[in-house]
């Protein structure tokens, strides 16, 4: 029962890292939003105009001691308006549609049957994992929630038009395409697939050499990395071999702990 319940909690913080980091790199970010002549992009540009004047007139008086308040209460703001505007542009983020829903609940199911399907993969090594062994339960239930993110972002790319599509690339089509795979022979396409069924300790210790420990702040949502979880020979600040297209300046590669966070041991092809 513990471990299941684990396991739940994995998922809701799988969605949540996903969508605050998607809130400042998908379509849903301010300049697509001006663009809209009709509510809800009306409406979220005029209460963003009214975050920012709140925060211009504080500034007219504000010290070196008091405008870091002014600017967080801005941010929280802007933050808080972009928040509702996700939801009313796609409601299924933190609602469960049903069956008179027929798209949205498809994609609800197949994304069920996908977590379970990756589960069940992990599910003897998490049962003989504990803080001794090697790799350690915490570092397995990391690797879990990595791999999880394929299935969320399935999920929310069917359910949300353009949800993933950034100034830079959009791989909606790919995050749709992601599938769970069980078939001898390695897929080609972005996928979770695991050679015998299972994840194995070596595979995660492998993933492991590149990941690190990392926090995202309830209010701002940023994202701070702490120790890695492996105490020598980590590569966790090594730039990967992808580049960031909307990162400037132009050529700014991912750090191998971003892509492990995103991808994990049973993911192939991975993806940003």
């Amino acid at each position: 029962m513990k471990l299941y319940g684990g396991i739940t909690l994995f998922v809701i913080i799988v969605v949540a890292v996903i969508l605050y980091r998607r809130y400042t790199q998908s379509t849903y970010t301010y300049s697509d939003i001006k663009a809209g002549q009709t509510p809800p992009e009306t409406t979220t540009v005029a209460n963003i105009i009214r975050c920012q004047v709140a925060y211009n007139t504080s500034n007219v008086t504000a010290t070196d001691a008091t405008r870091p308040g002014f600017l967080s209460t801005f941010n929280i703001c802007v933050r808080s308006n972009v928040g509702l505007y996700v939801d009313s542009k796609c409601p299924w983020i933190n609602s469960e549609p049903t069956a008179a829903n027929v798209t949205e609940y498809s994609a609800l199911n197949r994304y069920n049957t996908d977590q379970n399907s990756i589960q069940l993969a992990y599910i003897e090594l998490i049962t003989y994992s504990s803080d001794t062994t090697s790799p350690t339960l915490e570092v397995v239930e990391a690797a879990l929630k990595a791999d999880l993110t394929g299935a969320t972002r399935r999920y929310l790319a069917t359910i949300c038009q353009s949800y993933f599509k950034t100034p830079g690339v959009d791989l909606s089509s790919v995050y749709t395409g992601w599938s769970v795979q069980s078939g001898a022979t390695a897929p080609s396409a972005y996928s979770f697939w695991v050679s015998g069924g299972k994840i194995t300790a070596a595979q995660v210790n492998t993933w492991a050499t590149k990941a690190v420990r990392y926090t995202v702040d309830a209010v701002t949502n940023e994202m701070t990395t702490g120790a890695p979880y492996v105490a020598t020979g980590s590569t966790w600040n090594t730039d990967s071999t992808t580049v960031d297209p909307n990162a400037t300046p132009t050529g700014t590669f991912y750090k191998n702990w971003e892509f492990a966070r995103d991808n994990g041991p049973g993911t192939i092809n991975g993806q940003f």
